[in-house]
């Protein structure tokens, strides 16, 4: 909704009402002398903290800039596809796992549980 709003403005108005809106995107209050402009920003702040890139695909970006000269071609952007698409793919798998972890060990307490009752 910001882009289509933002997307037609010009010069140095333009920008402010950008930075503005993009603020106003990410829950930060405008008027900063406002009460609310403290949760608002912890808030965000909070938002802006789960927004990482993973060590492991900025290593893999650097290595594949090395291994290609810092040459875009369509061999390299392949590759980052792929490497990028493999380091989700173990994330989501680690993911998963500790949560099948967790939900076997509460099955085990509650059928332990029900046995004791």
């Amino acid at each position: 909704m910001k882009s289509a709003t933002t997307r037609c403005l010009k010069g140095s108005k333009g920008v402010e009402e950008s930075f503005t809106a993009n603020r106003i995107a990410r829950g930060i209050s405008v008027d900063a002398t406002s009460p609310s402009s403290t949760i608002k920003k912890s808030k965000s702040v909070a938002k802006i903290n789960n927004d990482w890139i993973p060590t492991k695909a900025v290593q893999a970006i650097i290595s594949i800039k090395e291994q290609f000269d810092g040459r875009l071609s369509e061999t390299a952007i392949s590759r980052i596809l792929y490497e990028l698409n493999t380091i989700w793919r173990n994330i989501m798998r680690e993911e998963v796992e500790a949560v099948k972890r967790r939900l076997t060990a509460q099955i085990q307490d509650l059928r332990r549980q029900v046995v004791t009752k």
